[in-house]
């Protein structure tokens, strides 16, 4: 336990640490990022190796597989940030895909027969899911000093999702174990 579960915590830890780097640091963020996703990539397969073969995924698996999940989300949050950063038309890329309609400058027949050109703006004719998707895309990713909107949200949202999985993951572990032993104690 001590040589798997604690070090992969540390490296989940540490790399939340990214979101506290300027997001025009791009070494640094980076080498923070993709050293912990390594590490715990080969800290996954030494386990492996080392542990006796199962018929099913053992749950040490599961942990470093999500543990490796959350290094790499907090690396595609930070590729989003950049992107964001580098490309000012992101807005753009929302608008053609997320457009009501084929054409933007379609038109359409009246009931009188006329036909009018029915180019609504494309914010009246969005639903309010699309237009919060869209207002998230097309925001620019503006940072004080420190911190950007999107690692403001990340260096909450991470901690809390990380301690609900850990919660989850140790609950089931806990009880698959007493199934387990109580299983084992009752045939003998």
């Amino acid at each position: 336990m001590l040589e798997t579960y604690i070090p992969t915590i540390l490296f989940v830890v540490i790399s939340w640490g990214s979101f506290l780097v300027k997001p025009d640091m791009v070494p640094g963020r980076m080498v923070l990022l993709v050293t912990n996703l390594l590490s715990l990539i080969t800290m996954f397969e030494a386990v492996r190796a080392s542990s006796p073969p199962a018929l099913g995924v053992k749950s040490v698996d599961v942990w470093l597989l999500c543990c490796i999940m959350f290094v790499f989300l907090a690396l595609l949050e930070y590729l989003f940030v950049l992107y964001k950063m580098i490309d000012p038309d992101s807005c753009e890329m929302f608008t053609k895909l997320f457009r009501p309609g084929n054409n933007e400058n379609s038109s359409a027949v009246s009931p009188a027969g006329l036909r009018v050109n029915s180019q609504i703006s494309t914010k009246s004719r969005l639903d309010p899911f699309h237009r919060k998707l869209k207002n998230f895309f097309c925001s620019r990713v503006y940072y004080n000093s420190k911190w950007c909107y999107m690692d403001k949200i990340s260096i909450v949202c991470f901690p809390v999702l990380f301690i609900i999985y850990n919660i989850v993951y140790w609950t089931v572990y806990v009880e698959r174990r007493n199934e387990v032993l109580k299983d084992s104690y009752d045939c003998s």
